[in-house]
């Protein structure tokens, strides 16, 4: 009953497409058939016939699906905090013995925002042996041919060996939109240099 079991699932087995045998091995209870390099084995469990087919020879990898559309762009992050401001320049003059003149305007600068003068150091070099000796103040408005307004008044200067620093104000803001200018009110001794340096914010 066995055999023709068998027999009869092998010719199943050939008549649905796996004409090509290549070797039959011995049935000893089971038999192996070889088929387009594939096997199939049929044996018996129990009284029961089993046909296990061995799994075929692997595909070759699918093509690669094109790219998917890429995802709108993300929201712009918040903007950083904004940095210290920059320090100001210092404001430079300089002037040499013919220029240096008695109750002359002198401007040397013109504010584009508003200006707080923090110090100003005068530094004068002196012709031959005499000393030099004069006032100095420092004014600012919009107009240059008025009075203006007292930034630091007339102080005297006679050193010419070290720095002098002026750290004492009348007004010390500078409105936007105004000139600052020096004056000599009264010079005794001419200085052979004068250099002006205002620091501020």
């Amino acid at each position: 009953m066995r055999k023709i079991l068998l027999l009869i699932a092998f010719g199943l087995f050939l008549n649905c497409g796996f004409s090509q045998i290549v070797k039959t091995l011995e049935f000893k209870g089971k038999i192996s058939v070889n088929y387009l390099g594939d096997t199939a084995l049929f044996y018996f469990r129990n009284d029961s016939l089993v046909v296990k087919q061995k799994s075929g020879v692997v595909g070759a990898v699918g093509v690669k699906g094109a790219t998917g559309v890429k995802g709108a762009t993300g929201a712009t992050g918040a903007t950083g905090a904004t940095g210290a401001t920059g320090g100001v320049a210092p404001l430079n003059l300089t002037l040499d013995s013919i220029s240096c003149r008695e109750n002359i305007k002198f401007p040397f600068n013109y504010t584009t925002s508003t200006f707080t003068v923090d110090s100003i150091f005068i530094i004068q070099t002196r012709t031959g042996v005499s000393t030099p000796d004069l006032y100095v103040t420092l004014k600012y408005g919009t107009d240059i041919e008025a009075a203006g307004t007292e930034l630091m008044a007339a102080t005297e200067i006679t050193s010419y060996s070290s720095i002098v620093k002026i750290a004492s104000f009348t007004s010390a803001i500078v409105p936007k939109g105004d000139m600052i200018w020096l004056v000599f009110p009264t010079i005794t001794t001419k200085p052979r240099t004068f250099y002006l340096k205002v620091y501020g914010h």
